[in-house]
């Protein structure tokens, strides 16, 4: 059932296209925080979205993803992707291998998200990186709407209910989610670098290990 969704939802992406290198999109503001690096993963990379923004920037780029419609759409040969499904399994890749691994909009899709961030961590190198991206539920619309008595949809995929968004998360309960293994937590906006806990309609945080 789960693949079964999220091939629905690539299905329908393919066929739009998105300007990814706009400026205030969760994937060009990633994409401002990695630097020159030899090996990099992407966790539910999709159709390989941030490569196209950071390929000069690493050597090496792995992507993973439940969906093999998502990865048939990733064409450069030069890209090692593998079908995972994270609520199943581990990341197939041995410990402290990279030296970023991101994962944009990913986590509130998860069963187990604290298990999550463990492999996320577990497969970065010390003083590597891990940068994280999620819907903010404290963005203030969302607020409005509660106060107005209707739960804020986060995701605009019609094929689950809110896009199969399991968990929701605040800026704060990310930071903690990552404070085991992090000591170095940078909060990033999306669309606006003012107020980020309320102006930003989404959660950006880059990680370092520690």
């Amino acid at each position: 059932m789960e693949k079964e969704v999220y091939e629905k939802i690539w299905e329908r992406k393919k066929e739009k296209k998105v300007d990814y290198a706009k400026k205030g999109t969760r994937v060009y503001e990633a994409s401002c925080l990695v630097n020159d690096c030899d090996k990099i993963l992407d966790v539910g990379c999709g159709d390989g979205a941030i490569y196209s923004l950071i390929k000069e920037k690493c050597k090496n780029y792995y992507g993973i993803d439940i969906s093999k419609t998502a990865l048939s759409q990733i064409k450069d040969k030069k890209v090692n992707t593998k079908v995972v499904n994270i609520n199943e399994q581990k990341l197939p890749f041995q410990d402290n291998f990279f030296d970023y691994v991101v994962c944009l909009d990913v986590i509130e899709h998860v069963f187990d998200p604290v298990n999550l961030v463990d492999e996320l961590f577990r497969v970065t190198q010390k003083e590597g990186f891990v940068i994280i991206s999620t819907p903010n539920i404290r963005y203030y619309k969302h607020i409005l709407k509660l106060i107005f008595g209707r739960f804020p949809k986060t995701s605009g995929d019609k094929e689950h209910y809110d896009g199969g968004h399991l968990h929701y998360f605040t800026y704060k309960d990310l930071i903690e989610l990552c404070s085991q293994k992090s000591s170095n937590v940078k909060k990033c906006g999306i669309n606006t670098k003012f107020i980020i806990e309320f102006f930003s309609g989404g959660i950006l945080i880059k990680a370092k290990k520690t």
